[in-house]
């Protein structure tokens, strides 16, 4: 029997809900000019939940954030790197046109692996 996700923080740049070892993160509005500081401090939550929960999987779900800028992506790779360090993954989900052209200029669409919805995303982490 699967679990729903449950609701685990509701921030106000990423909201993150957590299923056993999954994490989904959910960056919320335009992220293209975000503050480095509040950015890093919501990050820094989310860092702390996986390694206390021992999280071995992480969704980033892009629908509610069609655009995002270099902060927000130097926080995903900064997510990545850490998921990296722990043998987990990292998989991207609903990225707007704007994003994968984003994600294809820095080759970063060459290293996550990109679903269209949340529920693809979830089924591949899943099924592996």
């Amino acid at each position: 029997m699967q679990s729903e996700l449950v609701t685990i923080s509701k921030l106000r740049l990423l909201q993150y809900e957590t299923e056993g070892k999954l994490l989904v993160v959910i960056p919320q509005g335009d992220c293209s000019s975000l503050e480095a500081a509040v950015l890093d401090a919501e990050l820094q939550e989310i860092l702390t939940e996986i390694a206390t929960h021992e999280i071995q999987d992480v969704v980033v779900d892009l629908e509610r954030a069609p655009f995002f800028g270099s902060t927000m992506l130097g926080g995903l790779i900064r997510l990545w790197r850490e998921m990296t360090n722990l043998k987990g993954r990292l998989v991207l989900c609903n990225v707007s046109p704007a994003e994968h052209d984003i994600l294809n200029a820095t080759r970063l669409d060459s290293v996550w692996q990109i679903y269209m919805s949340r529920t693809a995303a979830l089924a591949a982490l899943r099924s592996s």
